[in-house]
């Protein structure tokens, strides 16, 4: 009985603590919102990916019948009313080269590789020589695609996939159908277009990352900016007492913080495929992986110096191996197992799990992958939470 009250004594003293302490304040309310705020602000646009291209046809140099043949118009204008509104990835013709002459070719080239050095379209594809003739043979035509590959959203891949549409409209409209294999992709797990696609697909990183870093941030100074006075004054309380109640007082604020974050975000139309309350359980999850890790740091440092530094190196190695920049499952079994040991390559798993997947923790068909990250996020947490508290027993200072 005596330990609770104490407990309780110390909560009420972290509260006070934190409420006096206009930095913390500024960090647990106003870091957060600003962060979905600008982030919604900035992703607000619209949902489709837009490919500008230059067409230059060389059908009619060392055409033996131009007269006979008109397939590359028929291309042309396959590309030209190939935009739309309803799909995501569209087309837009800026310009249309004819080339009589080799020497013209090389002249329109010029030109189209000038507007892709000037921003102007993403792509060039040029229609070959007696594309016409060969293709009313039934002959192998290859069209020559030139992609802007310096802007990853514009990759060959990705424009390879959009050619599919006015490639269609070509083969119906000049009834050539026969043993051609169209490939017209569905995206399963897509966000709906009338959401921000670029927020929502960005959602998984940016939550995280912003919660994870505001509850270090917090809670990696908790300790360090403390002295044993104040603690002294109120009760005769223990190291673990003092860790407990600083888990318990942080991670009340951390629920307050992924309120926040979830509130904001939603209001910024945030989708979610799976139930809301299993994403704000994921945010909760995050935060407490935060707030741990944040305490750990706070019991083996001495200084606020030193807990700054070593929460900023952590956090950077949190994000540069949680799975945005490299691909886990492409690394060596023992990498493998370093970054899963890290907190940040679960939670975005977790987070698009729920959202984009639509997976719940309540469903008889929960996805072990789920499972799988939830629970390493709290071993994470418990296992920070115990050192922690091993080392502040060890560390040399007074109570």
């Amino acid at each position: 009985m005596i330990a609770v009250v104490q407990i309780k004594s110390l909560i009420l003293k972290e509260f006070g603590r934190v409420k006096s302490d206009k930095r913390s304040l500024i960090m647990l309310v106003l870091l957060p919102l600003v962060t979905i705020i600008i982030f919604g602000l900035s992703t607000g646009g619209g949902p489709q990916m837009t490919f500008n291209v230059s067409l230059i046809t060389n059908d009619y140099i060392g055409a033996t019948s131009p007269s006979n043949y008109t397939y590359d118009s028929t291309l042309i204008d396959a590309f030209q009313n190939s935009s739309s509104s309803d799909l995501m990835f569209s087309l837009v013709v800026v310009s249309v080269f004819n080339s009589t002459s080799t020497s013209e070719y090389a002249q329109h080239l010029a030109v189209a590789k000038n507007q892709m050095n000037l921003g102007l379209i993403d792509a060039i594809v040029i229609i070959p020589e007696n594309f016409s003739e060969d293709f009313g043979a039934d002959n192998d035509t290859i069209l020559e695609c030139v992609v802007d590959a310096s802007q990853t959203q514009y990759a060959a891949e990705n424009f390879q996939t959009v050619l599919q549409l006015p490639i269609m409209y070509f083969r119906m409209e000049t009834e050539h159908t026969q043993g051609a294999i169209i490939f017209l992709p569905y995206l399963e797990f897509d966000v709906p277009l009338s959401y921000s696609q670029l927020f929502n697909y960005m959602a998984s990183m940016i939550l995280p990352i912003a919660l994870l870093g505001t509850t270090m941030n917090l809670t990696a100074l908790c300790i360090v900016t403390e002295g044993p006075l104040p603690r002294m004054l109120i009760t005769p309380a223990g190291k673990r007492d003092v860790i407990l109640s600083k888990l318990i007082t942080y991670t009340t604020l951390m629920i307050m913080q992924a309120t926040i974050v979830f509130i904001t975000a939603s209001a910024f139309n945030l989708y979610s495929a799976g139930p809301l309350f299993d994403l704000f359980i994921s945010l909760i999850l995050v935060g407490f992986a935060g707030t741990s890790i944040g305490l750990l740091i706070s019991a083996v440092t001495r200084t606020e110096h030193q807990a700054n530094q070593i929460y900023i190196f952590a956090f950077i190695l949190f994000t540069l191996l949680g799975g945005l920049f490299i691909s886990v499952d492409a690394l060596p079994l023992p990498f493998q197992i370093v970054i899963y040991c890290l907190p940040m390559a679960h939670c975005m798993p977790l987070v698009s799990d729920i959202t984009l997947r639509g997976i719940s923790y309540f469903t008889p068909m929960a996805n072990i992958n789920l499972l799988f990250h939830s629970a390493s996020l709290l071993l994470i947490s418990g296992v920070c939470f115990v050192a922690a508290l091993v080392a502040y027993r060890i560390k040399k200072t007074e109570v």
